[in-house]
């Protein structure tokens, strides 16, 4: 039996277009072979016939034989901060914005932001002012100075991933950004 027929009464809750998709998660997590595996995942249901925002956190358990015991974890409701975020006309431009214009520059800075590589010049832009000339903070706005310069931080003292996004007044479009 599927997972979803196996767990009737809690996939009975959760909208229908989000169904497999958690079912899907849900097995992989029950696939994987730690004691206890923990989940992060959030989807709708529907709740009185209106739809609800989870976000739901938490670990299977296993016993000694390997088999799931017990599901410890949290839901929340998250709809209001959801609706807020859509409605919210900088987000829905920022992200509109970042989706029309799928640009994929591949840069390498140095720790103070300094380009060292460019895979292409951005329009109206030479290859040779960039390199070695300006830094990430000579094309973001300087609100936004402070939370790239943690995140360059972050990922040159861990050296692991980190994210931000940025809206860069000389080409005046929102970026989402992917460092590592």
């Amino acid at each position: 039996s599927s997972t979803i027929e196996r767990n009737a009464h809690f996939f009975k809750v959760i909208h229908p277009e989000d169904r497999s998709g958690v079912a899907q998660r849900m097995e992989s997590m029950m696939d994987a072979q730690e004691k206890n595996s923990y989940f992060r995942d959030q989807y709708r249901i529907l709740l009185d016939g209106e739809i609800r925002h989870i976000s739901t956190r938490g670990y299977l358990a296993r016993n000694d034989q390997g088999m799931f015991y017990r599901v410890i974890g949290t839901c929340r409701d998250i709809t209001e901060q959801t609706q807020a975020k859509y409605e919210d006309k900088e987000f829905i431009a920022r992200w509109k914005s970042i989706a029309e214009n799928p640009f994929d520059w591949l840069v390498i800075v140095d720790k103070a932001g300094v380009y060292q590589y460019v895979n292409r010049a951005a329009s109206g832009l030479k290859e040779e002012d960039i390199l070695h000339n300006a830094s990430i903070f000579d094309f973001i706005m300087e609100d936004q100075h402070d939370r790239v310069r943690e995140e360059l931080d972050f990922v040159f003292k861990s050296g692991k991933s980190g994210y931000f996004e940025s809206f860069s007044s000389v080409m005046n479009q929102w970026y989402s950004n992917h460092v590592g």
